[in-house]
């Protein structure tokens, strides 16, 4: 898999092959969600992959119902394959969804990521992840631009019924590879907001004490919310992420 083979991904080509930087996107989210974020990072010189999960930024919300996970898993692993053809050293990071992929990513020993984290993700939830009503309000914006309030009102139940299960996909999912947090001896970065709409702080806190043999680097944002890769009040969060990356030249 080659860089130029990875479909709808954004990618910033770095000044030297040292560190390659991979950033997975949310939940409904799109690569431009880590836009800023990329730019910033490839004008320090990094090279900064921003890979398009399957059914995300499209017209039909039934797209990213249709992406399951093992879908997911393998964009995730050709992404690592990709920047591993180009880069010394590689670095994963995800918001949310994409934080619980990048975290999957560092458990597997045999990729040899040199480090990584999250920014407000549900990797270690004492709850089922519970993203209803922001999903609903996304799948009515969806319908209220390409589509019509009526077909919106015929659909949205069986839509819910889909998203339902998903979720419980994904949460399948992070049972497989909790148990493997202990595997990751990398340094890892977790970034969390005070005003998450989504992810309580003490889930973050049960990612950070389940990293047992991890360097954890743990970040406190009060003012932030849970996009926070566009949030006004970023830059602190860009600095303590930039000073994480730092170390690793």
């Amino acid at each position: 898999m080659k860089l130029n083979e990875i479909k709808d991904a954004k990618y910033y080509e770095g000044e030297d092959k040292e560190i390659g930087i991979i950033l997975f996107h949310a939940y409904t989210g799109s690569p431009n969600d880590m836009n800023l974020l990329a730019r910033e990072l490839n004008r320090n010189g990094y090279g900064v992959l921003c890979p398009k999960f399957e059914g995300h930024a499209t017209k039909d919300v039934n797209d990213i119902l249709d992406a399951d996970i093992t879908t997911l898993k393998q964009q995730a692993l050709k992404a690592v394959e990709a920047m591993q053809g180009e880069y010394d050293r590689i670095l994963v990071f995800g918001l949310s969804l994409g934080g619980i992929f990048a975290t999957w990513l560092m458990t597997q020993p045999k990729l040899a990521i040199q480090g990584g984290g999250v920014f407000n993700s549900p990797v270690y939830t004492e709850n089922p992840i519970d993203v209803e009503v922001h999903f609903t309000s996304y799948v009515k914006a969806i319908f209220k631009r390409f589509s019509s309030e009526d077909n919106y009102n015929q659909e949205i139940d069986g839509i819910l019924t889909k998203h339902r299960d998903q979720m419980k996909q994904l949460e399948a999912f992070k049972s497989e590879f909790q148990g493997q947090l202990e595997n990751i001896d990398q340094p890892f970065f977790i970034a969390q907001s005070g005003k998450d709409e989504m992810i309580n702080e003490e889930d973050a806190e049960k990612l950070q004490n389940a990293l047992v043999n991890a360097k954890v680097d743990f970040n406190w944002f009060p003012e932030n919310t849970h996009v926070i890769t566009v949030n006004r009040n970023r830059k602190d969060f860009e600095a303590a992420l930039f000073d994480f990356i730092t170390s690793f030249k």
